[in-house]
């Protein structure tokens, strides 16, 4: 009882801490609002994520980033009680949904395969008060570990100091990018409620959030493609808040590279902004990207290629096969597939081209990757493709929220 109640305080600290923002407007809305509390949330969530990573690269003790959290969470709770009429259907569902979450992962303590053998590994790096050159000594230097940094901050200063209450950074993260995707503003009602219960149910997946980053990039990327659709005008602001979710991608994960350009490209394509803004944008996120391979390259000494297997005439057609198969495969597996498969190829929308273009990009960077690997590539098919769908799967996942209630608001 006593641990469910801590747990509650955790759910409570995020949403206290991570709720205010400065006010500025991005796209449809205006942040820093308290009418887009859900919002604030998941541009907080991500700052948090920048900050982790530069503070990575110093000797520092966190215990200061943890007062100014504090400072903030109470100066936001003694707003929010003042403010009763914050606590409406929208609030209180978000930590009512939230809330049977948490106490889910708390319930499963033990971590997955990569979690064991690489990720916590990097999260106790950190945990024992070491920094970015330190991570030579462990398994995979090469791999991003961004992704562990909130992991093993809310951690160490945790009020029980149990492990998994850095992975609730994780699901509160999931939870708000898909309230955010279908509903910004403090409203809830029966159509919205009926389209995140079908987005979870087609996209959650419990193993996954025991240690494993994949979450982590899909939480991200649907907050990108949301802001994407919501931003009408090109401004600095959204400017840095795309450089901000790039530059956590390739930090994350190896496969975060490939899809922060296609984010980029995407939004290129989608918001139609000035020859000069989508420059600016590509170099400056090439710029972090080479920064990041001179970190991790050249001081770290450790690198990683690309192997030229698909060029290899006698395997490639059996490997085209089996991509394919594990293809169909994956889409049972995680759901939002076939809801992905319904709205762009059988519910036709001329508006709706640019995602179906997103996805025939998705598609060629599944077979490319994989052809790409060296080995065996059944094994890597058999236990990483589907990992890699699900990140994939964001990128649609705004676009099928609305699509969904749109559907249900039709039989009113």
């Amino acid at each position: 009882m006593i641990e469910f109640f801590f747990i509650f305080l955790q759910l409570l600290f995020f949403i206290c801490a991570f709720s205010n923002f400065p006010r500025m407007h991005i796209g449809n809305f205006s942040i820093g609002n308290k009418n887009y509390f859900i919002v604030n949330i998941c541009i907080s969530c991500i700052l948090f994520i920048n900050l982790l990573l530069f503070l990575s690269f110093f000797q520092i003790n966190y215990l200061f980033v943890l007062i100014i959290l504090i400072l903030i969470a109470s100066f936001n709770f003694i707003q929010i009680i003042k403010q009763l009429k914050f606590f409406n259907s929208f609030v209180f569902c978000f930590i009512f949904i939230t809330s049977v979450f948490f106490i889910m992962i708390a319930s499963q303590v033990e971590l997955g395969w990569d979690a064991q053998e690489v990720w916590n590994l990097k999260a106790q790096n950190f945990f024992y008060n070491k920094n970015f050159w330190d991570l030579k000594d462990t398994s995979f230097p090469s791999y991003p570990f961004a992704g562990t940094l909130p992991w093993f901050f809310f951690w160490k200063y945790s009020y029980l100091q149990h492990e998994y209450f850095g992975r609730l950074f994780y699901i509160f993260l999931y939870l708000a990018a898909l309230f955010m995707a279908i509903k910004p503003k403090n409203s809830f009602n029966l159509n919205a409620l009926l389209t995140l219960l079908i987005i979870i149910i087609a996209t959650f997946k419990i193993d996954y959030f025991l240690g494993y980053q994949e979450y982590l990039t899909f939480s991200i990327i649907v907050a990108a493609i949301f802001f994407i659709m919501n931003q009408p005008k090109q401004n600095t602001y959204f400017l840095i808040l795309l450089l901000l979710i790039f530059n956590s991608l390739i930090w994350i994960k190896n496969e975060g590279v490939l899809f922060g350009f296609i984010i980029i490209f995407f939004s290129c394509y989608y918001n139609k902004f000035s020859f000069r803004f989508n420059v600016i944008l590509t170099l400056f996120a090439v710029f972090l990207l080479l920064l990041k391979c001179y970190l991790f390259y050249k001081s770290l000494g450790v690198s990683e290629g690309m192997s030229l297997n698909f060029l290899i005439y006698q395997n490639f057609l059996q490997n085209i096969v089996q991509i394919v198969f594990y293809f169909i495969v994956n889409s049972f597996k995680h759901p939002i597939w076939v809801l992905i498969i319904f709205f762009l190829f059988f519910n036709k929308n001329k508006n709706d081209n640019c995602f179906r273009y997103l996805f025939l990009i998705l598609c060629a960077s599944y077979i490319f990757i994989y052809l790409s690997l060296a080995g065996d590539i059944k094994w890597f098919l058999s236990n990483s493709s589907d990992r890699y769908m699900l990140m994939c799967s964001a990128f649609f996942v705004p676009f099928i929220s609305q699509k969904i209630i749109r559907i249900l608001e039709s039989y009113k």
